[in-house]
This record gives C-alpha cells, sequence and structure tokens, in this order.
C-alpha cells in the first residue's frame, strides 16, 4: 500500500499535483514503487487477459506474463502517472509477445472468447497477490550474481540489444540469449517458491 507521504503528493485523479512537479521529494523513488504496485496490481487481470489472446496455452502466457512483469518492474521509473498504466504496460507486452513467437518453430494460435473466458475463470481461482509477486522479485533479482543483474539491467532497463551486450561481454549471442533465458528461469522458480514459502508461513 502506499505511504502516506506518497498519497498526499497525489491528487484524487491520480495524476502528481503542481507542489510534488515543481520539488520532488527525497522519497520520490519509494512512492514511484508504491504507484508501480497499486497500478500493476489493478491492472494484472486485463495484462494477462491481453497475452492470453495472443498465445494458444497456459505455459505461454505464463512465461511472456513473467518476462513483462520483469520489463515493467525493470522500467517502472519510467512510467508517467498522468498515462493509463494499461496502455503503457500492454505496450511492453506486444513486444514480448513478439519476441516469444519469433522464437517458436511454428505460429501460435489466438484463443476463442470461450476459452478467454475459461482462462480469465482460471485467473479468479489461481492468481496471487500481486504485491507478494512484486515483492519476490524485487528479492530474487537482489539474489542474482552482479553479472546476472547488470546483464538483466542491459536488456530490460537500457534495451540494449542481445548482439552489443554479447559483444561487450566477449560471448556469443546465442550464449548469451542461453544464459538470459536461464536467468529468466530461476527468477520464475524463485519468486514462485518465494511466494508459496510465504503463503504457507502465513
Amino acid at each position: 500500500m502506499p505511504t502516506e507521504s506518497c498519497v498526499a503528493s497525489v491528487d484524487e485523479s491520480g495524476t502528481p499535483d503542481s507542489k510534488t512537479q515543481q520539488s520532488p521529494a527525497p522519497q520520490d523513488s519509494v512512492c514511484a514503487d508504491d504507484i508501480f504496485i497499486r497500478e500493476f496490481a489493478a491492472n494484472q487481470r486485463q495484462l494477462q487477459a491481453y497475452i492470453a489472446t495472443q498465445v494458444s496455452n497456459w505455459e505461454a502466457m505464463d512465461e511472456i506474463f513473467q518476462r513483462v512483469s520483469l520489463a515493467l518492474w525493470m522500467k517502472r521509473s519510467s512510467f508517467d502517472v498522468q498515462r493509463t498504466f494499461i496502455a503503457w504496460a500492454i505496450g511492453f507486452a506486444k513486444i514480448e509477445v513478439h519476441k516469444y513467437i519469433s522464437e517458436q518453430d511454428r505460429q501460435m494460435l489466438t484463443l476463442t472468447a470461450e476459452a478467454l473466458q475459461a482462462v480469465e475463470a482460471s485467473f479468479d481461482r489461481s492468481r496471487q497477490l500481486l504485491e507478494e509477486r512484486v515483492t519476490a522479485l524485487e528479492f530474487c533479482v537482489a539474489r542474482l550474481p552482479i553479472r546476472h543483474r547488470q546483464i538483466l539491467h542491459l536488456v530490460y532497463a537500457e534495451e540494449v540489444s542481445l548482439q552489443e551486450i554479447a559483444r561487450d561481454h566477449g560471448m556469443t549471442p546465442n550464449s548469451l540469449y542461453l544464459q538470459l533465458k536461464r536467468i529468466r528461469s530461476a527468477l520464475w522458480k524463485c519468486v514462485t517458491a518465494k511466494v508459496a514459502a510465504e503463503a504457507n508461513n502465513g
């Protein structure tokens, strides 16, 4: 939940007041994280539903959603609160869907309206609280080796091409791609385990 200082800097329409814009407070980074978590939580189902319309199975949707979640978290400081969050997030989703489909040997089929309703119903039964997942993601990213965090920062925050990163790190693009895939897999397992552990402890 946003802190009182964060809430005080945002008016009822969800946009920063003029005082906040003119004189950024020291807690702005914390406030930005609170806004991100709140907006992401409010729009998670819409984002998942959009991704579900682009692919034909749960595994693909979950993989793309994890990629988008990580990309959004790494770029959260660039979110403009005067924009619609879901439109901003779907922009990232379109990129990740395109990347994912390009990686596959065949094109994926779009779900029917009936199938989409079934998927959305499954979200209601299985979705985790987003704040737990975001907190877990932050925890898991912090535990990565510095080299892996640097790669994630270059890919998702700086948007440097894999070819350029590979060249600078003395790797081939293919080996870098495989390493990035292993990093994402490790993060997914870590986040899943962390959320499950928190649920059991609760």
